[in-house]
């Protein structure tokens, strides 16, 4: 017996981002040409119909207005909630924050990172 898989388990074409501020509230939130290029790679190769970043602060500078033009179907949601513990302990690392927003904002979807 033969089973199509791909009727089955359909993965959305959506690609998803997590970008967060540094902790320090007065850091810069600039985009790097690396992210970027990751933006543009993702939109020219990968072609999903959406690319979400979910984020505390929107992305400024050169890199980010060219990211905006370029890429057409690209949408930032803002994040109220950011977690800094899990069962109270503190959550030092970025890392593991953007761990437990992924978990929380996804289930079963690509997941890229830009972490750099």
């Amino acid at each position: 017996m033969y089973i199509n898989y791909t009727e089955c388990f359909v993965v959305p074409n959506v690609v998803h981002y997590i970008m967060l501020r540094p902790d320090d509230a007065t850091a810069d939130q600039n985009m790097t040409f690396l992210q970027y290029l990751s933006f543009l790679g993702v939109h020219q190769y990968i072609r999903p119909s959406h690319i979400i970043i979910h984020g505390n602060a929107v992305p400024r500078g050169e890199w980010w207005l060219r990211t905006a033009n370029d890429v057409v179907n690209i949408f930032f949601v803002n994040l109220t909630y950011v977690p800094t513990q899990i069962y109270g302990k503190p959550l030092k690392r970025v890392e593991h924050r953007t761990d437990l927003l992924r978990y929380r904002i996804l289930y079963g979807t690509s997941f890229l990172l830009t972490q750099t």
